[in-house]
């Protein structure tokens, strides 16, 4: 079955990558297609012109205009969104040259990775043979890493690449354990955020002929223009970030949620959405089950968690499919998956 879906997956993905600059139509024919809506269709017809999907549905509704290619026995999925990556961003994790992600400094709101990305990096090939298609490219570093970018996986360079510009501030948020010493130090960094935040927000309400890059970058978060991703496992860090947030009247998306399984109720009643950093780890306290990251997007989806899989780094990324299919496993549903 994954062989006949990587099969028909990599016709429509080279396909649509010529497309883009090919102002001709493009058609499959015969395969089972499977939509973002959740309908399939036995037997449909995928029509592209320009690199944009022109027609999916039944193949006896639409008169096709070109001579089409028949995938009869084969399926075709939407491509996948890989979320916090840094494809592109790196090539060889041994070679500093070729890591350009993590920046210096604490606040670093300014920083923005679509300008950094590469589209000749010999990784994504590797990653859009498995169906990814595009990536939420994300600094690293600091407590304040910047803005990410969404962009598409196939293109001659960052600015074509580009799907969604600057659309996400990233804030690393400390971790609190129980441990005295290191709690202090986690609420020191809290106070930072916040008095970096502070400064931001009044900043967007003043009119000043000096222009500060960092505020700049974060003036549109209290307008909700830009999303923020919270980047925290422990359950006490989920709390702490939401509701320091919702003092300045931002919702945040929780990154990584390692122990979200145990705080549900509390995300629900902020209406907080969780980015699961991945299924294919182990537990993250000696108290956990040994399933306790297989069976997290279950216990999320049962509780009415909006919630999204990813994996980490870059190369990684190519394993998506198989996150999914491991929560799949371990009790979430197929089509929600």
């Amino acid at each position: 079955m994954r062989k006949l879906f990587l099969t028909a997956l990599a016709a429509v993905v080279f396909a649509a990558a010529g497309a883009q600059t090919d102002t001709a139509e493009q058609w499959f024919i015969n395969a089972d297609i499977y939509t973002v809506s959740g309908d399939v269709y036995q037997n449909g017809a995928l029509g592209i012109k320009g690199g944009k999907i022109i027609y999916v549905g039944p193949a006896d509704s639409v008169k096709v205009r070109s001579i089409p290619v028949d995938v009869s026995g084969k399926r075709i999925y939407p491509g996948l969104i890989a979320l916090n990556s840094i494809l592109g961003l790196s090539e060889v994790e041994a070679v500093r040259s070729t890591n350009d992600f993590n920046e210096v400094g604490g606040n670093n709101a300014n920083v923005r990775s679509a300008i950094a990305f590469n589209t000749d990096s010999k990784v994504i090939p590797t990653v859009v043979s498995n169906g990814i298609l595009m990536a939420q490219v994300c600094p690293r570093g600091g407590l304040i890493s910047g803005s990410s970018s969404v962009m598409k996986l196939q293109a001659r360079n960052w600015e074509e690449a580009i799907y969604s510009l600057d659309n996400v501030i990233h804030i690393n948020w400390p971790g609190f354990t129980g441990d005295e010493k290191k709690d202090k130090k986690a609420n020191e960094q809290v106070a930072e955020i916040t008095g970096w935040l502070s400064q931001a927000k009044s900043y967007a309400h003043q009119k000043t002929k000096e222009t500060s890059l960092k505020y700049e970058s974060l003036k549109d978060v209290f307008s909700g223009k830009k999303k923020v991703f919270v980047h925290v496992d422990e359950a006490r860090g989920i709390i702490s970030a939401v509701q320091t947030l919702a003092g300045f009247g931002i919702r945040p998306v929780i990154v990584g949620g390692e122990e979200s399984g145990l705080v549900t109720s509390f995300l629900k009643e902020y209406k907080v959405a969780v980015i699961i950093s991945r299924t294919h780890r182990l537990p993250g306290s000696y108290d956990d089950s040994y399933d306790a990251a297989y069976s997290l997007p279950a216990q999320l989806y049962k509780d009415s968690i909006p919630f999204a899989i990813s994996d980490i780094n870059f190369w990684e990324q190519r394993n998506l499919p198989f996150q999914a299919g491991m929560a799949v496993g371990f009790g979430l549903p197929y089509e929600e998956a």
